[in-house]
């Protein structure tokens, strides 16, 4: 009632069945201008993913005309998504369930036992809560169901013992001191990026770089001379490592390969850099030369590791990469173009290029958005 009586008070018209979430959002953009924050248009990013949750729109729902309204629709969307996921798949503590994550590439052969988990708890809001403690959880749509507690079946008692291995490996990695973790830390150690706030000119030179560049060399010099700006676009909270021009064999080398560690382990991301100039399509529609070769590069570095993934683990020491823990499947990031070269409708191709092969492809204004947004601490969008 009282953001509806604000409302009235201001002169707008707010029904008094507007979501908490929705009317927040409209009071900040009328009342943004009084204190130095005026609205601003929505990020490309926000209209991706909140047509990615179209399924979940509802009647009433106003056009995301800003970036806080779009910022609330997907909260809206991401809610009801939940509620849904959790009528239907209606999870219950000690079932048996697979956990997938964002970009993974989905195989078709034997699952990953290190995927299963056991149900520990589910929250109102749909996140579910794994055994083997340290607050290990996932969003309920990011599950797929395969055994119900009381299944007693052979298939079932096998998953169940994998799933529960897979919780005590957890549970031991996150005692204190133990010697595995700190080997794999002090492995990395020499590419750690200590984290730093992000601040306002952080974002405005990166922005300087971009626009005056004329291929990616520039950007790849000044991210390497500035690696926390990575820190902005990771999400974990164990630790963040940057290794730059990375050589694959004879032939490779990535641009960029950026790791975050959170309760669940180290994750790799494989970033190649295209120029900021060039549009990843023609005017068929189709990839562009560009495009075309940077999705080759990543599925290049992705071969390498899956024909000499022991010696990409191995310890340099010992002759090999260092790259603790990193996988064949590891997401790939393609930053190429500026928001203005690209066509609205172009969007769903970039979409089918992750869904399909965990490769997502950003233009530098992405970029741009996700380093302003932890200057101004603000989380990612999504992760």
């Amino acid at each position: 009632m009282e953001q509806v009586d604000l409302a009235d008070h201001l002169g707008i018209v707010l029904p008094i069945d507007t979501p908490t979430v929705l009317a927040a959002a409209v009071l900040q953009d009328v009342l943004g201008p009084t204190i130095g924050k005026p609205s601003r248009s929505p990020s490309s990013e926000q209209l991706e993913y909140l047509d990615d949750l179209a399924g979940w729109s509802a009647q009433g729902d106003p056009e995301p005309t800003t970036y806080a309204i779009a910022s609330a629709l997907l909260t809206l969307r991401e809610t009801r998504r939940a509620l849904e996921c959790l009528e239907d798949l209606q999870p219950c503590a000690g079932d048996v369930v697979v956990e997938w994550r964002r970009r993974d590439v989905r195989s078709e052969d034997e699952l990953d036992q290190q995927r299963l988990r056991l149900v520990a708890s589910i929250s109102d809001e749909g996140v579910v809560y794994f055994q083997g403690g340290g607050g290990r959880r996932a969003d309920v749509h990011r599950l797929e169901l395969l055994y119900r507690a009381e299944d007693e079946s052979p298939e079932a008692r096998k998953a169940r013992y994998h799933a529960q291995a897979e919780a005590r490996r957890h549970a031991e990695a996150l005692r204190p001191g133990k010697a595995l973790n700190a080997v794999k830390v002090d492995r990395l150690r020499q590419w750690e990026v200590k984290k730093r706030t992000i601040h306002s000119r952080d974002v405005d030179e990166l922005r300087g770089v971009i626009e005056t560049a004329r291929d990616e060399k520039p950007i790849q010099f000044y991210l390497q001379e500035h690696p926390h700006i990575f820190t902005g676009v990771l999400s974990g909270g164990h630790g963040c490592w940057v290794r730059p021009q990375t050589r694959f064999g004879r032939h490779y080398v990535a641009d960029f390969l950026i790791a975050d560690a959170d309760s669940t382990g180290i994750r790799w991301t494989l970033i190649e850099l295209e120029s900021p100039r060039v549009c990843p399509f023609l005017k068929s529609g189709e990839w562009s030369k560009e495009a075309r070769h940077a999705k080759y590069q990543i599925e290049s570095w992705r071969h390498y590791l899956r024909e000499n993934l022991d010696a990409a683990r191995k310890d340099s020491r010992d002759e090999g990469l260092g790259l603790v823990d990193i996988h064949p499947g590891a997401p790939g990031l393609i930053l190429i173009s500026r928001r203005s070269l690209v066509a609205e409708g172009q969007a769903w191709s970039r979409r089918d290029l992750r869904l399909n092969s965990g490769i997502s492809m950003q233009t530098y204004d992405w970029l741009l958005n996700r380093v302003e947004s932890a200057s101004e601490g603000r989380p990612p969008l999504f992760q």
